[in-house]
C-alpha cells in the first residue's frame, strides 16, 4: 500500500509477503514473512521486521496473504498488519496454548517498533479493515477462517466484540457508512452454507 506524506513531499510503501514462493519453503515446511516500509522515491528499505511463517498446503499458504493499513486520526503513528500460519500464543477456554496460526499486529510508523500484538489459533486471509468515527477514533475490523469476525481497539488491540459468521471469511470486507458487507465460504466454522451477509455497525 502506498502512504503519501505531502508535508514532506514524498511517499512510502508499507509491503508483506507470504511464503508459498520462496525458495526451499515447500521442502523445508516454511520461510519468512517479511513486514516492511520502502522510501517511496528511492526504494531504500527504512524498517524491517521478519517472521517465521509456515508453507500450508497447495491452497493454504502462510506469510501476509491481505494489504496493511496506515492509519489516520488517532493512529496517524500506527501501521496494521496481520499475518497466517505463524507460531502464536493463544488461550482457549481459558488455557494457554501454542500452535501455527493467526496475528494481528501493530507497528510504530517511524520506527518499526512493535506496539501490540493480538494472537488466536484461526487465521486470516482477509486484510484488516479499520474504521473511524466523527472523533477519529479508530477500531479495527478483522474476519477469520473459522468464521469469526472481531472489532478490536485499535491502541491495544483487545478483542471489543466478536460474532460469528457461519463459516469462512477469506475476502476483506467491505465497509459502507454503518454497514459491512462480506462473503463466506461455507466450510469450517460453524458449518453454514456459503453467504454474502449485511453486519450494523454501532
Amino acid at each position: 500500500m502506498i502512504e503519501e506524506d505531502p508535508e514532506n513531499n514524498t511517499f512510502y510503501l508499507y509491503t508483506a509477503n507470504e511464503v508459498d514462493k520462496q525458495s526451499g519453503a515447500a521442502s523445508s515446511g516454511g520461510g519468512k514473512s517479511y513486514h516492511r516500509k520502502i522510501d517511496g522515491p528511492t526504494g531504500r528499505v527504512l524498517w524491517q521486521n521478519e517472521w517465521d511463517a509456515r508453507y500450508g498446503s497447495t491452497s493454504s499458504n502462510g506469510g501476509t496473504l491481505g494489504t496493511p493499513h496506515s492509519g489516520r486520526g488517532k493512529i496517524k503513528d500506527l501501521v496494521i498488519f496481520n499475518a497466517t500460519l505463524v507460531p502464536v500464543t493463544y488461550t482457549e477456554e481459558g488455557v494457554e496454548k501454542q500452535g501455527n496460526g493467526g496475528r494481528l499486529i501493530a507497528y510504530d510508523k517511524q520506527s518499526g517498533r512493535e506496539v501490540w500484538r493480538f494472537e488466536q489459533y484461526s487465521d486470516y486471509w482477509s486484510s484488516p479493515v479499520v474504521i473511524y468515527d466523527l472523533e477519529e477514533n479508530a477500531y479495527i475490523l478483522q474476519g477469520d477462517r473459522n468464521g469469526r469476525l472481531r472489532m478490536h481497539d485499535s491502541r491495544t488491540g483487545k478483542p471489543l466484540f466478536e460474532l460469528d459468521m457461519g463459516s469462512r471469511m477469506e475476502s476483506t470486507p467491505a465497509v459502507f457508512g454503518d454497514y459491512l458487507v462480506v462473503g463466506t465460504r461455507g466450510t469450517h466454522g460453524s458449518g453454514e452454507s456459503q453467504k454474502i451477509i449485511g453486519v450494523k455497525i454501532s
